[in-house]
């Protein structure tokens, strides 16, 4: 039901906005656009004790004139939030800037997109208490009608959390 109310509230606040050209030469943030809901997800690495559904990942994209809005759960345990966030063409061919976030990124944090091929890439890099630079990195790729992702937290060479899982568009009549 939660989930069912997040789509509705989403769909409302799309209506009416209408479809930009995609951005970009590699790839097509057209693919991406709608609400996905978690399917099946494969934890590969995470902390012991954590439990984690298919359901614990959702993700909604409405692309805009000049880049895209994008929703989503983080699934870091690092700290789980919901995000929102608009993303802006950037200077650099195929990379989008973060405009605006909800809640607002830490000073530590850096948020960015980029158009990898086919595959639509979040990068969010946050630094810890020493220092030391994290990388949550989600990789969207969008084949027949269905998503695949995979999120990796890793510091360094060292990988921290890896879920990979497929996503299905939902299908909300109003």
């Amino acid at each position: 039901m939660r989930i069912l109310t997040f789509t509705f509230l989403l769909l409302i606040s799309l209506a009416g906005v209408a479809n930009a050209p995609a951005l970009g030469e590699s790839g097509t943030l057209g693919q991406f656009q709608g609400v996905w809901i978690g399917d099946s997800v494969i934890s590969q690495r995470r902390p012991q004790g954590s439990g984690l559904t298919a359901r614990d990942f959702d993700f909604a994209v409405r692309q805009t004139k000049n880049g895209f809005d994008m929703t989503w759960k983080s699934l870091s345990h690092q700290g789980p939030r919901r995000i929102r966030a608009q993303f802006v063409a950037s200077n650099e061919r195929d990379t989008f800037t973060v405009h605006g976030v909800d809640p607002p990124l830490a000073r530590t944090e850096t948020l960015w997109a980029k158009m990898e091929e086919d595959r639509l890439v979040l990068y969010l890099s946050s630094l810890d208490g020493n220092q030391r630079e994290r990388i949550a990195r989600y990789a969207f790729s969008v084949s027949n009608g269905r998503m695949t992702f995979k999120y990796t937290l890793s510091e360094g060479d060292l990988v921290l959390e890896s879920v990979e899982g497929r996503l299905f568009k939902a299908k909300v009549v109003l």
